[in-house]
């Protein structure tokens, strides 16, 4: 019988076909090309007339051959596009926060490193520097010792004030028990000064008459 030609078809359907006639397939070169799309029969051997059993080799497209992109971390990011620019892949950048890749350079490419698709548009990941925390007034013009007369006093005022800030309702549930560092027991701290300081002049003043 006459091998049929089954150039141009898929792997699947060209191995239906040898089949389909008592032909047996069987994949051989699976090459790159720029013209035959990937799984596509690119060729087949032997060809003319075969008796029925005869294995028939494939010659099977493996696609475009992929471009290998290499690793582009913590250089500048012009100098990582200029790379990308030569490969053909077009680059697109993105700004993120980094504490170990300085600023303008770039920490990661999705995707990469490895074989891209060409035309794979890269997402370059480029560094901003480490993010800038600004933190709240704990103090609120306090001194440590007016939180509660002491450190201790002082670090539950501005745990108090940093939940408040942040709507915690700990807060709240705090002032009304007046905890360390609650809006009431502050206030009896303030006073604790203001009384010790009278007493002191008052019990002056009756010394001297």
């Amino acid at each position: 019988m006459v091998v049929p030609s089954v150039v141009g078809l898929s792997k699947t359907d060209a191995t239906a076909r040898l089949q389909s006639v008592g032909l047996v397939a069987a994949v051989g070169d699976t090459p790159y090309s720029d013209t035959v799309t990937k799984d596509q029969v690119m060729d087949f051997s032997p060809k003319g007339d075969l008796e029925k059993g005869v294995t028939v080799t494939l010659i099977v497209s493996n696609g475009v051959r992929p471009i290998q992109l290499s690793d582009l971390s913590n250089m500048s990011y012009a100098n990582a596009k200029a790379i990308l620019d030569g490969l053909g892949l077009p680059a697109a950048q993105n700004q993120v926060y980094s504490d170990t890749v300085p600023a303008g350079n770039v920490v990661s490419t999705s995707p990469g490193p490895g074989p891209v698709p060409p035309g794979t548009t890269i997402t370059v990941n480029v560094s901003k520097g480490p993010q800038i925390v600004t933190v709240p007034d704990l103090t609120n013009g306090m001194t440590v010792a007016q939180g509660d007369g002491g450190p201790a006093g002082g670090r539950a005022a501005a745990r108090h004030h940093l939940r408040a800030s942040q709507g915690d309702p700990r807060a709240r549930h705090a002032a009304g028990r007046g905890e360390p560092g609650s809006a009431r027991l502050i206030g009896r701290s303030l006073r604790r000064p203001v009384e010790s300081a009278l007493g002191r002049r008052l019990r002056s003043r009756q010394a001297a008459t």
